[in-house]
């Protein structure tokens, strides 16, 4: 995934990361950090939590449920 600037140029593309690395980053990682060995997995049976977000940028907010 790389990120772009308001002009469709990408910033750093030395520093982008994988779909697979982004899905970690959001839900696996933040579940270890946490120490919840029983989150961030998405598989049949599994707890689930949901962020919602009202748009991308800096910005950005998020409602987490």
């Amino acid at each position: 995934m790389t990120r772009r600037d308001e002009q469709g140029e990408s910033i750093a593309p030395d520093e982008a990361l994988t779909e697979l690395e982004v899905l970690w980053a959001h839900t696996r990682g933040p579940a270890l950090a946490a120490g919840w060995d029983d989150e961030g997995i998405i598989r049949p049976g599994a707890r689930a939590a949901f962020t919602l977000w009202d748009k991308l940028g800096a910005n950005a907010k998020a409602l987490v449920l």
